[in-house]
């Protein structure tokens, strides 16, 4: 059984690695297939591992995280994402099972885990390997640095363990080194990644682990006994936050604007919340109305396509309202309040902190390496703390064991055509993609067919995207139009704004298509390649005096740009003039 554990717990925490799958998009998607592909595993192994106890305990975390869960699966509209959150679940309950007797394997394959992260970010340092994203030097196994840094920066707080005694003898001397490669791996490449919020969560758990320490206790009753250290102390942290907010006052003040600018979704259903992906399904339409009654506002150079609120927080109230805040809270206060704390679970606890404090700028819950190793360590938490357990289940007799077992096994079957079906699905896209970037349009569009009317990435709006290209340049125009205007529907943000005005303008719908080439324009008003489009559009449909209006306004915007592609379409612009 040691080594039945060690081989899932080893499958389960290369979740990062699903980067490397063969599937379209793989930094972007691979390791949400890897958790679908993990799922008739993970039901299989947390049968074994409910059988084989004699009980079962459940405390009070377990009950309203239970509770959380379902309040979610309530507010999804349409269950795209049940799958996903129910493997969530399923590894928490995995990881309570487990129990501290395999706590030292699970810290030293997380540990291993950060240190093949590490190395990977060295190598794409040094130019050896590349990015998964060629915008980004430095992403690890990640699309982009910020999440890369957040999984380093869980981790750190994990190497506090070297001070438990975990391991004797040579286990101990190579627990140590392991501990100090991911401590120095870390702090370079957290610098590397330039992620403040990663930096600001590692601090602040470092914080809370050596808070009550002698030495600190000291520190802090002299800091606490001179006002002057105080007034220091407040100064310092001030200095710091400006420090913080001014070394990307761009970026920052970009974040700042998402956040105020969501609020009027909030205010829509702040009790019970807009339901789950609400957010990507809304948001670019307030950005539109916001920008459409403020032309002059200071946020116009910065606006751009936004896919995440970078504030798990406001996230949560946005999606499950004041109900998910208030349940989230009641878990955190178990999480975290002293009268609930051991010492074992104390580096796990911090790890938990830190993505805490770094989902306030940024977006965890849209990892699933994270979340996968959030809610594992979550289990292991709720194993270790028994002080607050208020349910005992016996074990199961040997008919209900039967029983059980039957049902599992069906529903791991079911799950495993799921799975392969969700797999070969995102293989056929890539295979398609590989003919779009060829040229052969007519066959790349023979594999989105398929991947369409099996039906698992319908509600995937970068698919439905790129489905809604290929039919437009194989002139299959009303159909394209179709699935268009469900993108629109599902993900409605400047891309597939301005994909479904071309493909009305070719059809010769220029009112609807002007609509929707202005409403692009105000969500994102910087975009000179809406405002090209919109010209070419007038010109083609000879209303001279828009396009003469719209094509001054241009050529006086795009003036300041240096870029080439903006000279192309000035030269392009001022062609159209001069015919005119």
């Amino acid at each position: 059984m040691r080594f039945i554990n060690f081989l899932f717990y080893a499958i389960l925490l290369i979740c990062p690695l699903g980067a490397l799958f063969d599937v379209a998009y793989p930094s972007v998607f691979g390791q949400k297939v890897y958790v679908y592909i993990l799922m008739p595993i993970l039901i299989i192994y947390s049968s074994i591992l409910i059988l084989k106890r004699d009980r079962v305990i459940l405390n009070k975390f377990d009950l309203v995280l239970v509770v959380f869960f379902c309040y979610l699966f309530c507010r999804m509209p349409d269950y795209a994402h049940m799958h996903y959150f129910l493997a969530l679940l399923i590894v928490y309950f995995v990881g309570k099972l487990s129990g501290k007797l395999n706590l030292k394997v699970t810290i030293v394959l997380m540990l291993a885990s950060s240190i093949l992260q590490i190395f990977i970010g060295e190598l794409q340092i040094l130019n050896l390997i590349e990015s998964p994203n060629s915008m980004f030097k430095i992403s690890g196994t990640f699309f982009n640095p910020a999440p890369y840094a957040g999984f380093l920066a869980m981790i750190v707080p994990l190497c506090y363990y070297k001070n438990y005694n975990l391991f004797k003898g040579r286990f101990e001397t190579l627990f140590q080194i392991i501990v100090y490669i991911v401590m120095v791996g870390s702090v370079i490449l957290l610098f590397s990644a330039d992620s403040r919020a990663a930096f600001l969560a590692v601090i602040v758990s470092i914080s809370y682990l050596y808070w009550n320490d002698e030495i600190v206790r000291e520190v802090k009753s002299k800091l606490l006994a001179k006002k002057s250290y105080m007034i220091l102390v407040m100064v310092s942290v001030i200095f710091i936050c400006g420090f913080v907010y001014l070394y990307k006052y761009k970026s920052a003040n970009g974040r700042l604007f998402i956040w105020t600018n969501s609020l009027t979704g909030i205010e829509k259903s702040p009790f019970l919340g807009n339901g789950i992906g609400s957010f990507k399904q809304n948001y670019m339409l307030f950005q539109r109305d916001y920008f459409e009654n403020n032309t002059t506002s200071k946020y116009l150079s910065i606006a751009d396509n936004v896919e995440y609120l970078y504030n798990d927080l406001l996230l949560i109230w946005f999606e499950l309202g004041i109900v998910g805040l208030l349940l989230l809270s009641i878990m955190l206060y178990y999480l975290f309040a002293p009268k609930f704390n051991s010492k074992l679970s104390k580096p796990l606890k911090a790890s938990c902190l830190t993505i805490c404090i770094f989902s306030l700028f940024s977006y965890p819950s849209e990892i699933p390496a994270i979340c996968i190793y959030l809610f594992f360590i979550l289990g292991l938490i709720s194993s270790i703390d028994t002080n607050h357990n208020l349910l005992v289940f016996p074990g199961f007799k040997k008919n209900g064991v039967y029983v059980i077992s039957l049902s599992l096994l069906v529903l791991a079957v079911f799950y495993l055509n799921f799975c392969l079906s969700v797999y070969g699905s995102f293989k056929k896209w890539k295979s398609a993609i590989a003919y779009y970037d060829n040229g052969d349009f007519r066959r790349s569009k023979s594999f989105y067919d398929e991947v369409y009317s099996l039906g698992y990435l319908n509600n995937n709006p970068l698919f439905l995207d790129h489905y809604a290209k290929v039919l437009f340049l194989t002139e299959n125009y009303y159909v394209s139009d179709l699935v268009s205007k469900r993108t629109v529907k599902i993900r409605p943000n400047v891309n597939n704004y301005l994909l479904y005005a071309e493909s009305l303008s070719r059809q010769g719908k220029y009112e609807l298509a002007e609509r929707y080439y202005e409403d692009a324009l105000f969500m994102v008003p910087k975009l000179f390649y809406g405002e090209y489009l919109l010209c070419k559009m007038y010109y083609n449909s000879r209303s001279e005096v828009k396009f003469k209006n719209r094509a001054k306004e241009f050529l006086f915007r795009s003036n300041e740009s240096d870029q080439l592609v903006v000279k192309e379409m000035r030269d392009s612009v001022n062609k159209w003039l001069l015919r005119q």
